[in-house]
């Protein structure tokens, strides 16, 4: 006798199986195409970190961000339906594709704050020679570079006790220069015999370049090469935008000296590394 096969209906187990977010088995990737839920996060993950890096405008950021939010969902994408059959292999979360969701979801902000933070440390401690920002270079000046940086000094031009103090701070390797397209356009000297805490006793930007926020990037340079928690530096208090520069870096005063000019104060500034207190 012949008997005629009859199809089942799905029973309410089975029906309760359906796939989510693409997933018809944790076999790889297939779902990836059919799951647009995933283009959405992905999407959303990338655009804010892409952005956040073309702002910034170095490729070493466009690249980290790149790396960061889309290879890694992505691989947690590929391999996520694996990985959860090993971690639950008795859940529907392995069957379901939520359990990579989830991971993916979770892992992408962790890593983006750690690496966030290590990035920070590390440009918080630099004890650096050298930074590059657009055109402007800042370097440790060389016994070569005394003559360049005289020449943009109006009072070393005619000043021999400056010149000399130029010379010295840069022998004790305390002299710090700005280029500008090959052309040095400021400098300053960052000691340490302040109650052996660092102390900014020179800063000079040449005339023609002022107001252009170079002695800024060079006081952040030198805040990075610090090698005490303790920053200072003093100006004149006739020295109005010397004054409003270091409001602006977060220098707060510190005291004042009277009698070194007749009549025109000593301002003492001063400004807590935070990264390099222990």
């Amino acid at each position: 006798m012949i008997q005629t096969p009859v199809e089942m209906e799905p029973s309410a187990d089975i029906a309760h199986q359906q796939p989510i977010l693409g997933y018809e088995t944790p076999t790889g990737p297939a779902g990836f195409v059919r799951a647009p839920i995933w283009a959405i996060v992905l999407v959303a993950l990338i655009v804010p970190g892409l952005a956040s890096a073309l702002m910034r405008g170095t490729a070493a950021a466009i690249i980290k961000m790149i790396l960061l939010l889309a290879v890694v969902p992505l691989a947690f994408l590929f391999f996520g339906p694996y990985w959860s059959i090993v971690l639950f292999p008795n859940s529907r979360l392995s069957e379901t594709g939520l359990y990579p969701f989830l991971v993916t979801c979770a892992a992408v902000p962790l890593l983006s704050v750690v690496l966030a933070v290590l990035d920070r440390n590390r440009m918080m401690n630099r004890k650096p020679d050298a930074v590059e920002s657009n055109q402007l270079i800042i370097k440790l000046a060389a016994i070569e570079n005394l003559k360049a940086i005289v020449d943009i000094d109006d009072v070393a031009q005619s000043d021999s006790h400056r010149r000399e103090f130029i010379a010295r701070s840069i022998g004790r390797s305390h002299c710090y220069f700005a280029e500008w397209n090959g052309k040095v356009v400021a400098y300053a000297v960052l000691e340490y015999r302040f109650f052996e805490n660092g102390f900014i006793s020179m800063l000079y930007v040449a005339a023609e370049h002022r107001r252009k926020g170079i002695a800024a990037m060079l006081v952040r340079f030198l805040e990075g090469a610090c090698r005490t928690p303790k920053l200072f530096t003093s100006t004149n208090a006739s020295n109005a935008p010397m004054r409003q520069l270091l409001g602006k870096l977060d220098f707060h005063p510190s005291g004042s000296i009277e009698n070194l000019d007749i009549g025109d104060p000593e301002l003492i500034f001063f400004t807590q590394l935070k990264a390099k207190v222990e």
